[in-house]
C-alpha cells in the first residue's frame, strides 16, 4: 500500500520541519536531536516515550531518521 502522495507545499513545510530536528545538518536526525526538538516544543519530556517514538520511525533501525522515514512520520 502506498501513501497518498504529498503536495509540494506541504513538502517544502516537511523540510523546515525535517531541518529544525537535524540541528548538525548531516541530513538525518539522531534520537539526541528528535528528543531536543520534542522537549523544547512541546510538554513530552518522558525519554522511554521519545526513544519508542525514535525506534517506531527509525524503520530501518540505522539509528537515524531519514527524510523518507521522517516524512513517513508525519503522515500517519
Amino acid at each position: 500500500m502506498r501513501c497518498p502522495p504529498v503536495h509540494r507545499t506541504t513538502l517544502k513545510e516537511l523540510e523546515t520541519q525535517f531541518h529544525n530536528f537535524d540541528s548538525d545538518g548531516d541530513g538525518s536526525i539522531t534520537e539526541e536531536e528528535m528528543a531536543r526538538v520534542l522537549r523544547e516544543t512541546t510538554d513530552l519530556n518522558d525519554a522511554q516515550v521519545i526513544h519508542e517514538m525514535f525506534t517506531a520511525t527509525d524503520t530501518n533501525n540505522d539509528g537515524r531518521i531519514s527524510f523518507v522515514e521522517f516524512v513517513k512520520m508525519m503522515q500517519e
